[in-house]
């Protein structure tokens, strides 16, 4: 592989990561939103991020061919919908556990 072939590919690992950080972080702040305390929101997150890119890679869900929606065989990796009502409370405090935690993958 050439010099641009790893920058891209290293770049695409990054783009990846950074994904999986935003949905971690989408997720905690619904926990937060639902009463969990932060550093326990994040930690929940992570573990449900991680099973999912298990079951991914494992190729234990379905896709719906017309939406693109990924349900998974354990419904216990699916992601938890932001509360009727609660959309700007997730995104602010989704804002804010960016602003406020680093977390690793």
């Amino acid at each position: 592989m050439g010099i641009g072939s790893n920058y891209i590919v290293e770049n695409a690992e990054e783009e990846h990561l950074e994904s999986l950080k935003d949905e971690v972080f989408r997720e905690a702040a619904i926990n937060v939103a639902n009463g969990e305390s932060r550093e326990g929101a994040i930690e929940s997150a992570k573990e449900l991020i991680a099973a999912q890119q298990e079951a991914l890679s494992a190729q234990e869900y379905s896709e719906d061919p017309e939406t693109n929606i990924i349900t998974f065989t354990d419904s216990n990796n699916e992601g938890s919908a932001i509360p009727k009502g609660k959309e700007r409370q997730v995104a602010a405090i989704n804002n804010d556990l960016q602003d406020k935690f680093d977390i690793d993958l």
